[in-house]
């Protein structure tokens, strides 16, 4: 099944063809072709999880419809050069039973649109039976769908075309057209005598509010190790929050887990979080900042755009301030990008991103909704340090300005 969601996820986002996947050519990156028998028992596959796909509704998963009826265009076209009548009848049924599901989850089923569907596949296919309905369309009178087959939200297709690199400045929801950035590149040390003799390297990528920095060779070689050997035994699968309580979704795909208080006196680890500390100029210890966290993606592991605060509008008094998300290797994919901002910071062994979930004031920082990009080849691993307003009084102050 993780094959199957892979390929979904993959095929979705950087809309790869099935000719090319079964020529073995995935955006440039060469492997065996498919055979063709492969390619059937792959598009199958596809049909069963397109078929128990979005099962209380429609949630935002990215367009699996136009994916699995590309992948039986495909599929079909191939059997139509054997002598494989049988399978070609199995490829056919398939095709119709998608439609049907298609037009169910969009709450058209028995419409006329629906019901025409099986009227032309009748036509094309007069060597074969019918299939009947799980649920037979009893009433005569035929309204019209005026429902897409593929109901995608624009934050779903915002999300996908970042990922693929494609100007996203036209959508009404992104806020600026290009990252408002300064010429600051510099080495910095905050005035903390820590950094005086190994300043940090900051490159400031979003210079308004809210602020966005990139910090560089932010963690060592022998740190990442020990951090990936203490977190790997301990890894789950990632769930998301939605409505208050956790649960697994198909909008985060990977596996993570906090680290235990007591690891947190690991030199190696110890040493990263007071780092961190000083390079952002913000609390990071027991009361400031929750515990690190490990969080490892795979091929095709992403994480849809979501926000690190809690609650949309109402204040929390010990909301997430600040994310940090520690790069531990170079990936191909996965880049962490920022849609509503336009910004983009790619995956890079020794960085780190900083940036403000809140305003000042403590309300939540919209346009810094963010995601992670699904995984091409290789695996992701990073560390992700949340800080909390709690112990940050001294630190972050509030502004002059009424909004603050």
């Amino acid at each position: 099944m993780f094959l199957i969601a892979a390929i979904l996820k993959l095929a979705d986002t950087y809309l790869l063809l099935a000719k090319d996947v079964a020529d073995g050519d995935v955006m440039g990156r060469k492997s065996r072709a498919m055979t063709l028998e492969e390619c059937y028992d792959l598009t199958m596959m596809l049909v069963r999880a397109f078929e128990h796909s979005n099962e209380n509704g429609n949630d935002d998963n990215g367009d699996w419809y136009s994916v699995t009826h590309e992948w039986l265009d495909f599929i079909a076209h191939k059997y139509s050069l054997t002598n494989s009548s049988e399978t070609q009848g199995q490829i056919q049924i398939a095709l119709l039973n998608t439609e049907r599901h298609a037009y169910k989850l969009v709450n058209c089923q028995c419409t006329r649109q629906d019901q025409e569907t099986d009227k032309l596949w009748q036509l094309r296919n007069k060597n074969l039976t019918l299939p009947a309905r799980s649920e037979p369309c009893k009433s005569s009178w035929k309204p019209m769908c005026t429902q897409s087959l593929s109901p995608v939200s624009n934050f779903r297709l915002i999300y996908n075309a970042y990922c693929r690199g494609d100007d996203i400045t036209h959508w009404k929801e992104v806020v600026h057209d290009s990252p408002r950035r300064g010429n600051v590149c510099r080495y910095n040390h905050h005035g903390d005598p820590r950094l005086f003799l190994s300043p940090i390297k900051e490159e400031q990528l979003h210079t308004d509010d809210p602020l966005v920095v990139l910090f560089h060779d932010i963690v060592t070689d022998k740190e990442i190790q020990v951090l990936t050997e203490l977190g790997s035994p301990l890894l789950k699968r990632a769930s998301v929050g939605e409505n208050g309580k956790k649960t697994y979704s198909e909008k985060r795909v990977g596996e993570t887990e906090y680290l235990p208080n007591d690891l947190h006196s690991v030199p190696e680890v110890r040493h990263l979080r007071q780092r961190l500390a000083a390079a952002s100029e913000l609390e990071v210890d027991f009361v400031g900042a929750e515990n690190l966290r490990i969080s490892s993606y795979a091929t095709s592991g992403y994480f849809y755009m979501h926000h690190d605060s809690f609650g949309l509008r109402e204040l929390h008094q010990d909301n997430r301030l600040a994310t940090i998300l520690v790069y531990f290797n170079d990936v191909d994919g996965g880049e962490t990008i920022f849609p509503l901002m336009n910004l983009k910071v790619e995956a890079r062994k020794g960085t780190a991103v900083l940036f403000f979930n809140l305003k000042r004031s403590g309300e939540r920082e919209a346009i810094t909704a963010h995601g992670s990009c699904p995984i091409i080849t290789g695996q992701k691993w990073i560390a992700t340090q949340w800080i909390r307003r709690y112990g940050q009084e001294f630190k972050y102050l509030c502004g002059l300005d009424a909004r603050n």
